[in-house]
């Protein structure tokens, strides 16, 4: 009876092994189909090309789910060191954390493949590998500290300590971070984007020839670089003369003498812009009387062009102001300027003694 008893027991035991590595296989099996279905899925979507990432997962995750097997076999027959049994689930966790890796990094290439056609090529180049690195090292931190957890590792205050540092790392990096941050902000919102052409705050205007994560590079009609902490620029008041078209509009102000006749100087005006190849002909130029100012009736000749450089754009403004000023002169419009008028006056008598005496 005791060996009868024994046999079933032990039978018990191996049904128990064979029904739990049953199940391994199904999950497996599972697994395999869901990872191929979702590659399929978004290969003929055209979010990705041909990407290694769930071929490499599904190795690590067989392997993984056979060393899972190899512990239950050994947790039911085997009566060995805690230590073995230890370093086993240490394996496990390790690969486990590779398999997620995989599957984040197959998962944020659909997602970088799909925002790259909104965003531009810059989300590619500069959001996406430090979402990679970011998403890589906070799962391989979780991994570590599961692995310490399996080894009796006490992780709070491993956790306070990590904690603290990181307070001290983040107040230190303060600037840093806030510039990689407002170049994510700048490049996730497309402010703007290499070869459009913006005025700042300051008034200086340049073209933007590189965006990097902590600050954005401007080429200024001087033909200098400037760069810029995207700190600065994501909280900053930006013009872009690029966006949403290349269409542009030039002022040029100038004032005329009172008494001068306005539709006449607004029509000599805007027939001389014409005559420029870069001004556009719709819309036509305007000539608008913008005030009655202290010296004369000031005027704003607007004209629109398209917009292809900023030493084109100061060629097109020095134009249009040399070529107004001309036509003023040549239809004789008088072109007012401060003027200052001195009078004497003849002192006599107990002034004129005053005065001398003074000199």
């Amino acid at each position: 009876m005791g060996i009868e008893r024994i046999s079933s027991i032990f039978a018990l035991e191996w049904v128990y092994v064979l029904v739990v590595l049953a199940l391994l296989v199904l999950v497996v099996l599972l697994t395999m189909v869901v990872l191929r279905g979702a590659v399929k899925k978004f290969l003929n979507k055209q979010y990705i090309k041909k990407d290694k990432s769930i071929h490499r997962a599904e190795g690590i995750f067989i392997l993984v789910m056979t060393l899972i097997g190899v512990d239950v076999v050994f947790q039911k027959f085997l009566v060995v060191d805690n230590v073995l049994f230890r370093a086993l689930h240490t394996i496990i966790v390790f690969l486990f954390t590779l398999f997620i890796i995989e599957i984040a990094h197959f998962l944020l290439e659909v997602w970088g493949s799909h925002m790259t056609k909104r965003k531009g090529i810059q989300f590619q180049e500069e959001i996406l590998p430090v979402t990679h690195s970011v998403v890589k090292i906070v799962l391989a931190l979780i991994g570590f500290i599961v692995i310490l957890q399996v080894w009796g590792v006490q992780i709070w205050t491993l956790l306070a300590s990590i904690g603290i540092v990181g307070i001290i790392l983040g107040l230190a990096l303060k600037d840093s971070l806030e510039d990689v941050f407002g170049g994510i902000s700048l490049i996730m919102d497309r402010t703007f984007k290499a070869g459009d052409v913006i005025q700042l705050e300051t008034g200086d205007i340049g073209e933007v020839v590189m965006i990097n994560l902590r600050s954005t590079r401007i080429l200024t009609h001087e033909e200098k670089i400037v760069t810029i902490p995207n700190g600065i620029l994501a909280n900053a008041k930006i013009m872009n003369y690029s966006q949403p078209t290349n269409l542009l509009r030039v002022d040029i102000l100038f004032n005329v003498a009172y008494g001068s006749d306005p539709l006449k100087v607004a029509k000599v005006v805007c027939e001389e812009a014409l005559c420029i190849k870069d001004v556009l002909h719709q819309p036509a130029p305007d000539v608008k009387m913008a005030k009655m100012g202290e010296y004369g009736l000031e005027f704003r000749l607007e004209v629109f062009t398209r917009f292809r450089s900023i030493r084109d754009l100061e060629d097109l403004k020095d134009d249009l102001t040399t070529r107004t000023y001309l036509t003023l002169r040549k239809h004789k419009i008088i072109i007012p300027y401060p003027m200052k008028v001195s009078y004497s006056v003849p002192l006599h008598g107990k002034e004129a003694k005053e005065m001398k005496k003074l000199l």
